[in-house]
């Protein structure tokens, strides 16, 4: 049998322990009954740690920025000049952490912080039995061995629902507070509900009605609320899908090669006053300018200083090369090599992912779509992708069902929003969405709200009205 080699730490893992442990009340809190400073490896994450654990004791809350102050008035008691300079620098590096708090993923940091305790506490254990065994001693090896705990949260996996308060607390508060993620715009916000944590939910239409407008839509706007965003795109190109969140930004025309092209008049549509009884849309002309490197720069900078230390990714990827584990790899290296951690994941589109071969297409579809399902729970995030109906709704609105290739991927998702758009709509450039699925909340699929979009300039939410389908199309 192959002699047991040790594992090597991850310094980073122990750091985002302390950083939780200083930021964070609600995953100080969980962790304290499983935490042990035998865990940690750096000498100065351990005491570190212990001044949160003491101030924890004494408000029952972590010390936020009142770490500073610990750390002053402390400092005279540590000898080594070489770890107060470490505590320091670490510090230092710790306060954009501080900021948006909000969209801190409490959940995800608690999961990882208990596999890393679980790993240490294996590790400890068999050191101490090689050295039990090594001096002879084989009852404290027996003992070690009878004596070792199973690490897991502090809540059991059985609640008793009609005492457990905590657990009431947690299903009726906590869920409202810490999982909603964003809000949509306007009167489509009163027609879908708010998107929380471990969602995966898609836009469904067929070719051309503008899928990826609205995905790139819903990328913008949760960065645009401070959320950590990682955006997939396995049909268009960097340049493509870049140019087309410039133009969200800027309100400017796509560019051409043509240096001297000054723009051009469009139109802007808007709802009649009267829409409810006319269903009449008019337009408005004005002229835009073509998308240019200055009026992009500009734009980025503000949205930059908008949305903080939080970070918008963007990965492209050509048709069937990544699978669901290769995506998996991407969101772990955005961890570790850059400390990103994603509160949405779009992906454009799934079913052109990479699944594994000599199956049929449907069970393929279903590999693919309950991976992307189980990175929404196990990361704690929302998963947000659009997805082709079947060739039938090119003339027709969608109904439920009308899923391309496999109706599995109802089966798989939490929320499921249609996007129709007849020849009449086209004219008006409007969309209408519907409900097809929604898992936690009632819906209609014969409601509708009807979407005013200039997507010439990347708007993909002019305004919106209301209104309900007599019969179904």
């Amino acid at each position: 049998m192959a002699e047991y080699e040790r594992r090597t730490i991850d310094k980073n893992i122990e750091l985002d322990i302390i950083t939780g442990m200083i930021t964070n009340s609600e995953y100080l809190k969980q962790i304290i009954p499983i935490f042990k400073e035998e865990y940690l490896t750096l000498p100065y994450s351990k005491k570190v740690a212990s001044w949160a654990l003491e101030y924890f004791k004494a408000y029952e809350k972590s010390p936020e920025k009142d770490i500073i102050g610990i750390f002053e008035s402390k400092k005279a008691g540590i000898r080594d000049a070489a770890q107060i300079e470490t505590i320091e620098t670490f510090l230092d590096r710790l306060s954009s952490r501080f900021e948006n708090q909000e969209s801190y993923n409490c959940a995800y940091e608690v999961d990882k912080s208990v596999k890393f305790f679980k790993e240490r506490a294996i590790d400890n254990l068999i050191d101490r039995l090689k050295v039990s065994k090594m001096s002879g001693n084989l009852d404290a090896a027996e003992a070690g061995i009878s004596n070792f705990k199973q690490i897991a949260k502090d809540f059991s996996p059985a609640i008793d629902v009609w005492t457990d308060k905590e657990a009431c607390v947690r299903a009726i508060r906590d869920t409202e507070k810490n999982d909603v993620l964003f809000s949509w715009p306007g009167e489509v916000g009163k027609f879908i509900r708010p998107i929380r944590r471990q969602e995966f939910a898609a836009v469904l239409a067929p070719s051309g009605r503008g899928k990826t407008w609205m995905l790139n839509e819903i990328a913008l706007l949760s960065s645009f609320n401070k959320l950590n965003v990682v955006y997939f795109s396995f049909e268009m190109t960097e340049q493509q899908t870049l140019q087309r969140f410039y133009q969200r930004i800027t309100g400017q025309l796509e560019p051409t090669h043509n240096e001297y092209d000054e723009g051009e008049e469009i139109g802007i549509p808007y709802f009649d006053a009267n829409y409810e009884t006319t269903k009449k849309i008019f337009f408005k002309k004005e002229h835009r300018n073509r998308l240019d490197l200055r009026s992009s720069l500009r734009q980025m900078n503000a949205v930059n200083r908008m949305v903080g230390s939080k970070s918008f990714k963007l990965i492209c990827a050509p048709s069937g090369s990544m699978s669901v584990a290769d995506l998996n790899t991407a969101l772990d290296n955005l961890e570790n090599l850059e400390d990103f951690i994603p509160d949405m994941v779009l992906i454009d589109y799934p079913d052109i992912m990479k699944a594994k071969g000599g199956t049929e297409k449907r069970h393929q579809i279903d590999e693919i779509w309950m991976g992307l399902r189980a990175i929404s729970q196990a990361r704690n995030c929302c998963v947000f992708a659009v997805s082709h109906t079947n060739k039938q709704t090119f003339d027709r609105d969608i109904k439920q069902g009308d899923y391309s290739e496999a109706a599995v991927k109802s089966n798989h998702l939490t929320l499921s929003i249609s996007l129709n758009q007849n020849e009449q709509d086209m004219e008006n450039s409007c969309v209408r969405l519907s409900i097809m699925k929604d898992r936690f909340a009632k819906f209609n699929p014969k409601h509708e709200i009807v979407v005013l979009q200039c997507l010439d300039v990347g708007q993909v939410f002019l305004d919106a009205r209301r209104f309900y389908k007599e019969k179904s199309s």
